[in-house]
């Protein structure tokens, strides 16, 4: 499963609910994963069996920005602002060849 995808989805600060509660899932797996990473929330509770289980996750702080770190959009900024500030250089590079070293 995408990270970045499932953490979007979740980016509603809400408490969402596991359908299958036993660890022994993909899903859960995932939810764990995402838990030891810190971008997310899972108790662990034990089941009506005696095995542990997860029954609600919810997105933490660390999670919300990671997401905004990892948009798109913000990837697509960071190399716009990259090639602004190399232009920018480039012609202040060339400006002072020209200018103040000119023979």
């Amino acid at each position: 499963m995408n990270k970045y995808k499932f953490l979007k989805s979740i980016n509603d600060n809400k408490s969402h609910h596991v359908d299958e509660p036993a660890l022994d899932n993909s899903f859960n797996q995932f939810l764990l994963e995402l838990e030891k990473q810190g971008l997310i929330e899972c108790p662990q509770v034990y089941l009506s069996d005696g095995n542990p289980g997860l029954v609600a996750y919810w997105i933490t702080a660390k999670g919300i920005d990671y997401v905004d770190n990892h948009s798109p959009k913000q990837k697509i900024s960071d190399i716009a602002i990259g090639a602004l500030f190399g232009a920018l250089f480039s012609l202040l590079v060339w400006l002072i060849e020209n200018y103040l070293f000119k023979k």
